[in-house]
């Protein structure tokens, strides 16, 4: 065990990291040519991927994937997951078959990655090296969440025609990099959509971004299914209804809380809808999901450990996650 740490609590990976995060240094996403150069030297393994749920958007990737795992688990399906960045240990990032990448697979997968030669940034370089181990084990689907923004992004050099894209709620946030206005960071987060794929977008709070999710669709042939129109999800008594053309669920509460999950939920569901895993949406099937759902760091109340001691009698302690306005918002409303 490393006596200090920020990536593994493995030394041997803790060393790794760093040591790549010094000769690969972090850069802003100016295009995807050198992630593809990357690739090849290792055998483009980009192009050898299981079905895949790819998400971008500002707030509720990581919980609309969390809910797509669950359910994709809960009708005995395999899937591998890609999310960044982590909450305590660098393997979360990785998910393998359900479980976090071993530390020694994760190792032997750096050392690999870095002989190739690769002349790319840390996030792409670990971006690489995921696709990599998604490539070699097999899996019914992937869930794979962009790192900043989508045209640029290291995760959208995906291929084919295997791929759900997941739009979830847009705001600002990386606008040095985006954009200043929801229209530019929408038209980057769109750049996701390739030609004549499903596309499954969550709730906006602005008609601009709808817009730019309807144009960037229609230039790219692709059929956009838009909660609001295509689909929706309404909070009942003890749970929330879901609804499209096809299906209507009833169903109980979410275990991630917040009035904000339903809808994440509800994007993760629509994704289903439209991929070959839809046989696999059953009442049954769905509850069980929604309610044994982790996505640790959301809204999570903690129970136990040395800080819970020190807070008054009647006390709750909740850990959030949210990184800009609109996901602490959505956390102060519940």
């Amino acid at each position: 065990m490393a006596e200090s740490w920020t990536f593994s609590p493995s030394g041997a990976v803790e060393g790794a990291i760093h040591d790549i995060r010094l000769r690969y240094p972090a850069s802003y996403p100016a295009g995807l040519e050198r992630v593809r150069h990357a690739l090849k030297k290792i055998g483009d393994p980009h192009l050898k991927l299981p079905f895949t749920f790819h998400a971008a958007g500002t707030n509720g990737k990581g919980s609309t994937l969390a809910f797509a795992q669950a359910i994709l688990e809960a009708s005995g399906k395999t899937v591998h997951k890609y999310t960044s960045p982590h909450l305590v240990r660098f393997e979360e990032r990785i998910v393998l078959n359900g479980r976090d990448i071993a530390p020694d697979n994760l190792l032997e997968l750096i050392r690999e990655c870095d002989a190739a030669g690769m002349e790319i940034s840390f996030f792409e370089f670990f971006t690489v090296l995921s696709l990599l181990a998604f490539a070699r084990e097999d899996a019914d689907a992937l869930l794979l969440e962009t790192g900043l923004g989508g045209l640029f992004d290291a995760t959208n050099v995906i291929e084919g025609k295997d791929i759900v894209a997941i739009l979830t709620r847009i705001s600002f946030d990386h606008t040095h990099v985006l954009g200043d206005t929801l229209t530019e960071i929408a038209k980057n987060k769109a750049g996701i959509i390739k030609s004549s794929i499903p596309v499954v977008a969550a709730a906006q709070a602005s008609a601009e971004v709808t817009r730019v999710f309807e144009e960037t669709a229609g230039a790219a042939m692709a059929q956009l299914y838009s909660c609001g129109r295509e689909w929706n999800v309404r909070e009942k008594e003890g749970g929330f209804l879901y609804q499209s053309a096809g299906c209507i669920f009833d169903l109980p509460a979410p275990a991630l809380a917040g009035a904000h999950q339903l809808h994440n939920a509800g994007t993760a569901i629509a994704a289903i809808e439209h991929s070959p895993f839809a046989p696999a949406l059953k009442r049954e099937t769905l509850a069980r999901a929604v309610q044994n759902v982790h996505w640790k760091g959301r809204l999570q109340r903690l129970m136990g450990g040395a800080v819970s001691k020190l807070l008054p009698g009647g006390w709750e302690l909740w850990l959030d996650g949210a990184h800009n306005d609109s996901g602490a918002e959505a956390g102060q409303q519940q």
